[in-house]
C-alpha cells in the first residue's frame, strides 16, 4: 500500500512514460499479492488437512483420550474414551470430567487436575460405571489452556502385583519354616523318620 501511495504521488503532472512505468509496477504488485493470497490459501488447506489427520489418529488410538477445558469439562474424546466411559457419540450437554469417576475420587481428581505440578505422577482412579477396574490417569497441557487426559487400564497389573506380593509372602513364610526346621534338625530336636 505504501508503494502504491508513493507511486500515485509521483503521478501528479507526469508524462506518459511515467504512467507506463506505474502501470507496470502496479501489475507486478498485483501479481505478488495474488501469489501471497494463493500461498495463504494453500497454507490454510494444509493446516485444515493436518488437523483432520490428527483428529482421525487420536480417534483411532486404543487408549482413551479426553480433552478438557479450564473448568474440567470434557470438550472432546476419542472412540476408546467413548466406549470405556459409556458416553454418547457426541453428547450435547457439557459433562464434567470428574462425573465419570466414583464420588470418592471426584474432589481428589479435581485437585489433582487443577495443579499441573501433580501431572508428573499418574493418578489412579476408578470409573463410576466400572468400579472394579483401576485406571491410571495422566494429563498434559494441550492447546489454548486445555488439558489432554488419557486413561490406562492397570487392573491386571494391580492384580498381578497383588498375586506376586502374596506369593512372596508365602515363600518367605516357607523359607522361615525351612530355616527353623533345619535349625531344629541341627540341634537334634527334630528327626526325619521315613
Amino acid at each position: 500500500r505504501e508503494r502504491v501511495s508513493s507511486l500515485l504521488s509521483e503521478l501528479e503532472g507526469s508524462d506518459d512514460h511515467k504512467l507506463q512505468l506505474l502501470a507496470e509496477q502496479l501489475s507486478i504488485y498485483q501479481s505478488e499479492l495474488e501469489a501471497q493470497q494463493q500461498e495463504l490459501i494453500d497454507s490454510q488447506e494444509l493446516v485444515h488437512h493436518q488437523l483432520q489427520q490428527r483428529a482421525l489418529l487420536l480417534d483411532r488410538l486404543p487408549v482413551p483420550y479426553f480433552i478438557l477445558d479450564r473448568d474440567l469439562r470434557i470438550v472432546d474424546w476419542n472412540n476408546a474414551a467413548r466406549v470405556k466411559a459409556n458416553l454418547a457419540s457426541r453428547q450435547k450437554v457439557p459433562l464434567f470430567f470428574a462425573a465419570l469417576f466414583t464420588d470418592a475420587d471426584g474432589q481428589t481428581l479435581r485437585d489433582w487436575l487443577y495443579d499441573p505440578r501433580n501431572w508428573a505422577e499418574p493418578f489412579e482412579i476408578s470409573l463410576a460405571n466400572d468400579a472394579n477396574s483401576i485406571f491410571r490417569l495422566e494429563a498434559e497441557p494441550f492447546e489454548d489452556g486445555q488439558i489432554l487426559a488419557h486413561l490406562s487400564d492397570v487392573t491386571d497389573l494391580k492384580q498381578t502385583k497383588s498375586s506376586l506380593k502374596k506369593s512372596v509372602e508365602e515363600l518367605n513364610h516357607a523359607l522361615k519354616f525351612m530355616t527353623l526346621a533345619t535349625a531344629a534338625g541341627d540341634l537334634g530336636l527334630w528327626r526325619y523318620n521315613p
